[in-house]
Parts: C-alpha cells; sequence; structure tokens
C-alpha cells in the first residue's frame, strides 16, 4: 500500500512538473525574448480557405517559444553549461575563462580566417579613399577610425582551444598599409589602447568601457584636430548598472550588471531629433557654446562615444546606417566635417557589393569626377567586361551601375574610371572597386548617378582601367538604355 502510496506520489510530482510550462501559460505566458528573435505566432487552424496541415507543427513551435517562465529556463541552462563547462548555449557568444565573454563574429580576424585577398583590401582602401576625394571635392574634411575587436586587444581569455591560428594577418592587417599608400585619413585607435595597462573593455560585453569610450573621443577629436575637454578634471564614479551585449544574450534574465566608469558633468547638448536612446539610427544634436558641425556614421561603439563627441560641435550628426546614406546625410546635416567609425570585424563590408544584399556596400554617394587620368590616350583591349544599370533600392533617384571586369585586366592595385556621356555632356568618374560577398570575386566595379544627369534616358559608358605597369586602357565601351527603369520610377 506504501508502495503504491508512494507511486502515485511519484507520478503525480512528474506530471506537475511537466505540465507546469503549460499550465503557466494562463498566467506567466513569454511574451519576450532575448534571443533577438521573433517569437512564433499562434498558427490558424484554416489558411487560405483550407485546413492547415502544418497547424501542429507551427503550434508546437508557439508553445516552445511562450510556455511559462521558458526565459528563466533558458538562463538556467546557459549559466549551467557556462559557468561550469565554460560552453556556449548561443552561437554568437564565445565563453572564454575568467567570465570573460567575446562576439564569436569577430573569430575570423581574431584567426586570420577568411581573409580578403590582396585584391579584396585594395577594394576596402580604394573606396574609402574615394570617399576622401569626393569630401574634398566637396569642401568636407573627412577622417576614418577602426573600432578594435575585443580579442584583439585583449585575448588572455579566449578558449584555449583557439590558441592555434590559421595566419598571422587579418583584414585590419591587410587594409591599414593601403590606407597609407592612399593617404586616407586615418585615426589610429590601436596604439593608445595597447599602450593603457588598464582593462577597457567590458569583460560580458563586446565594446569599450566607459573610459575606452573616453579614450577613443580624445583620441578621435586629437586626430581631427577639434580642441576639446579631455576630460581629466572630471570625476568619475564606479558604478555597476551595465549588464553586458554578450551576457544579456548568452544569459538572458540571468545576466548581472558589471562595474563601469561614470563622468560626472553637466552636458550643453540638446537633441534636434526625436531621440529616444543613443541606439537610434539617425540622431541630430546642437552643443551650447561649440563651434564646428560633425556628421558621424558609426556602429554600436558610437553608443558611448558619440555623446562625447557631440558636446564638441555645435551640430552634429550620427547614422547607424549599415550602408552609409552618405549624400542624402550630407544635405540634411550640411557638415564640415565627415568621421566614419567602424568596427574592426565589419572592416570588409566597404569593399563588398551585391545588388539583393543590404548587409554591405560603399557609401551611397554619387561618383566624385577623376583627376588627372588620361583617358583620351587609353590603349583599348577585347574583354569581356560587363556592365548594367538600375534605380538603386537604397535612393531611388540615384542609378546604379555597375559591372564586372576581365580578372587579368587587374592587378592587385587597378584603379577603375567610368566615362558617362548623356545628352552633350561627359563626365570621368572615379568608381568603386568591389568584391562580390557571394561568389567571392573582386573584379567588380560600382559607381552611382543621379538620375536627373541622364536627360535622355540612355548613356553611353565606357570603363577604363588603371594599372602601373600598363598605364590606361579602355576595357569595355556600350550604350545603355534606361527608359523602362525610369520609366516604372
Amino acid at each position: 500500500m506504501k508502495r503504491k502510496t508512494g507511486n502515485i506520489i511519484f507520478v503525480t510530482v512528474c506530471m506537475t512538473i511537466a505540465l507546469l510550462p503549460f499550465i503557466g501559460m494562463s498566467v506567466a505566458k513569454t511574451e519576450t525574448t532575448t534571443e533577438n528573435r521573433v517569437l512564433s505566432e499562434w498558427p490558424q487552424l484554416v489558411k487560405d480557405g483550407s485546413f492547415n496541415v502544418n497547424f501542429l507543427p507551427e503550434a508546437g513551435a508557439y508553445f516552445e517559444d511562450h510556455f511559462a517562465f521558458r526565459n528563466q529556463f533558458v538562463a538556467a541552462d546557459s549559466l549551467f553549461m557556462g559557468k561550469l563547462f565554460h560552453q556556449s548555449s548561443v552561437d554568437t557568444v564565445l565563453v572564454g575563462t575568467d567570465n570573460w565573454l567575446y562576439y564569436t563574429d569577430s573569430l575570423d580576424d581574431y584567426l586570420g580566417e577568411n581573409v580578403v585577398s590582396e585584391r579584396g583590401a585594395y577594394n576596402i582602401a580604394n573606396n574609402l579613399k574615394i570617399v576622401q576625394n569626393k569630401m574634398t571635392q566637396e569642401g568636407i574634411d573627412f577622417a576614418f577610425t577602426i573600432a578594435p575587436n575585443k580579442n584583439s586587444l585583449y585575448d588572455e581569455n579566449m578558449p584555449y582551444y583557439y590558441q592555434v591560428k590559421a595566419g598571422d594577418v587579418n583584414n585590419r592587417q591587410k587594409v591599414l598599409p593601403l590606407l597609407d599608400q592612399l593617404s586616407v585619413r586615418y585615426i589610429d585607435l590601436y596604439q593608445p589602447f595597447e599602450e593603457k595597462q588598464e582593462i577597457l573593455y567590458l569583460p560580458q560585453d563586446s565594446h569599450w568601457n566607459e573610459k575606452g569610450a573616453v579614450l577613443a573621443y580624445n583620441t578621435i577629436l586629437d586626430g581631427l584636430g577639434k580642441i576639446h575637454d579631455d576630460l581629466s578634471n572630471v570625476q568619475i564614479n564606479r558604478t555597476k548598472t551595465t549588464k553586458g551585449d554578450l551576457a544579456v544574450s548568452l544569459y538572458s534574465v540571468a545576466a548581472e550588471p558589471e562595474w563601469d566608469s561614470q563622468y560626472e558633468y553637466d552636458s550643453q547638448i540638446s537633441y534636434v531629433t526625436e531621440t529616444d536612446s543613443w541606439e537610434d539610427v539617425w540622431i541630430q544634436t546642437e552643443s551650447t557654446g561649440k563651434s564646428g558641425s560633425l556628421l558621424m556614421f558609426r556602429d554600436s561603439f558610437g553608443n558611448t562615444l558619440s555623446p562625447l563627441i557631440a558636446e564638441e560641435y555645435g551640430r552634429a550628426a550620427f547614422s547607424k546606417d549599415t550602408v552609409y546614406h552618405l549624400d542624402s546625410r550630407i544635405a540634411a546635416s550640411q557638415p564640415d566635417t565627415v568621421l566614419f567609425e567602424i568596427v574592426e570585424r565589419n572592416l570588409e563590408r566597404f569593399g563588398q557589393f551585391a545588388r539583393d544584399d543590404h548587409s554591405s556596400g560603399p557609401p551611397v554617394m554619387e561618383a566624385p569626377y577623376a583627376g588627372d587620368v588620361d583617358i583620351y590616350s587609353a590603349a583599348q583591349a577585347e574583354t569581356k567586361a560587363t556592365a548594367e544599370a538600375y534605380l538603386s533600392d537604397l535612393r531611388p533617384d540615384y542609378l546604379c551601375i555597375t559591372g564586372k571586369i576581365d580578372e587579368d585586366m587587374l592587378g592587385a592595385d587597378t584603379n577603375i574610371y567610368i566615362e558617362i556621356t548623356a545628352g552633350d555632356t561627359s563626365n570621368v568618374y572615379e568608381g568603386y572597386t568591389v568584391t562580390d560577398p557571394g561568389t567571392g570575386d573582386d573584379n567588380g566595379y560600382l559607381m552611382y548617378l543621379n538620375t536627373a544627369r541622364i536627360p535622355d534616358k540612355s548613356f553611353q559608358i565606357r570603363v577604363f582601367t588603371e594599372n602601373k605597369d600598363q598605364g590606361v586602357t579602355m576595357v569595355l565601351d556600350q550604350t545603355i538604355d534606361v527608359s523602362n527603369v525610369m520609366t516604372e520610377n
């Protein structure tokens, strides 16, 4: 009798535990997640006039996403695996030693894997040079900086199984000499960070801490020649209110805040735009008593950096575009200085382009006029070079003119120039040099042109390569009709 009673109690307890997540949905259904995805919705029994054959699997997916205390269960599992076995249950986070976390997307840079080719590195540097040339033509100062990957500076706590590297050179190290060769104004953040004995990144976050942001701020404004308050006389308080983005991603509701610094000063900035936080894609500010106008393209490292920089400019604008809408942002903010900041792991975006992929690509701007290149005495070559033109998805009043050039016509540092003849006007432009992220081909070119410059809705395009040892060669000459494309617009 006692054994039977014990069995009933055991079964009852097991059933209660098993049913608790389902029963609890009536009072504690999970409605949010820290996993950066959309939760499943309750499926329709009838879809498009017929029975939904996937109703049961979809209902199961709904339950998996919404059962009671889901976030707490996920957090408990992640804590168990991370703290005890140093294993991550999230594919975007690496669990290191001493409670350090790293961003998985930085692995290629850290290990020297999937590094861009020599031509791919030139594509990145050359496109930044082209942007700088365009800014010079418009009377705007330009500078570029790279926010270091966390494990580029602090790799002591990286998992031991990543100690063997595929190569000694990563994308940044391949691109930097080319930036110097092309005279791109680059502000180096690596040296000042490496010279500091103090750790300036958060152990459970992918970004620098507040002291790191101040170091980056001082380094950048020094590089821009901007007189500013270096905050050396500001009171600094230690706080424990910041939850690291990697900790939140991995440990969910169990993530704990970590120590950071808080600089105590009276902010002079006011917001021109309706701004909820520094996560916003477009922010414009004014700062009392300050001069100058800045347009800064930035990523999440700018969340702590941008407010500091905004204090020192009379007018400042900050864009978090993935692909930089350079012309339209300049029109909106009228800057005298443009600054690009990007994290190391995303550097190759400047050299990539694919028509249907807006996660990368050089800035959307009309191509600058070419300088002293002599296209009129250029040799001609029979090639398989291509050209097409279509309205840009990113800016529909711009034609995107793109194509590919035979690889044997391109060296590691070949420049591409594009002559556009429309109506009675002929101009020679610098063409972006781009890599196709899908195929890895490095032989593409790209330029943007305002449709207003094509009065007859057709134009002649001639494409030229410039190699140091071979001079200038014309590789393509054709007429492109864009009447159908422009009519659709």
